[in-house]
């Protein structure tokens, strides 16, 4: 799930790249329930599932996984911000389902030692402004 804001300039850079990637996910895996979806969270009725999931950068892409049931915490995305990466890490999770890979919440695809995902919250800013 991509969380974004339509006044941030890179969700509005994700955006074609994240619409394309559902696009080609869904081709590479028909019939699979796989489904790449966006919220608003300037949206009045999606303020607090952002606010639940702890959204405070924007873009964030996050995985939900049927059989989390109740977690509080998601994956999130880490990797490249194009087509070929986002879909590759869908396509991860179907691996994982099929029991092709092992189920894991640490996603290197490349195997180059940057986790394209991971369970945690990542580099977050935070501060405060004395005036």
């Amino acid at each position: 799930v991509n969380f974004y804001t339509p006044w941030c300039h890179w969700c509005q850079k994700l955006e074609p790249v994240w619409e394309k990637a559902a696009v080609k996910v869904k081709e590479e895996h028909p019939g699979k329930e796989l489904v790449l979806g966006k919220v608003d969270c300037t949206a009045d009725n999606a303020e607090s599932l952002c606010t639940k999931h702890h959204i405070d950068a924007f873009p964030t892409i996050m995985v939900f996984r049927k059989d989390d049931g109740s977690s509080k915490e998601q994956e999130r995305y880490h990797g490249e911000r194009t087509v070929d990466a986002i879909a590759a890490w869908a396509g991860h999770f179907v691996k994982q389902a099929k029991k092709e890979v092992p189920k894991s919440r640490v996603v290197d695809l490349d195997n180059d030692g940057e986790k394209e995902s991971h369970h945690g919250v990542g580099c977050m800013v935070a501060g405060m402004l004395h005036v």
